[in-house]
């Protein structure tokens, strides 16, 4: 019983390991390329 618990539990650590570093990634990715959304927006409404 206390085995399949702690394999339950493992696989619950690593889900949520594995959920925050892929949000992290998209947040680096996304703060990368905010320089150049911002950039696009500003020459948007500058034209």
């Amino acid at each position: 019983m206390s085995y399949i618990l702690g394999v339950y539990t493992s696989h619950i650590v690593l889900s949520i390991s594995e959920i925050t570093e892929l949000s992290f990634h998209i947040f680096l990715k996304f703060r990368l390329n905010l320089p150049l959304v911002s950039r696009a927006i500003s020459l948007k409404y500058d034209l």
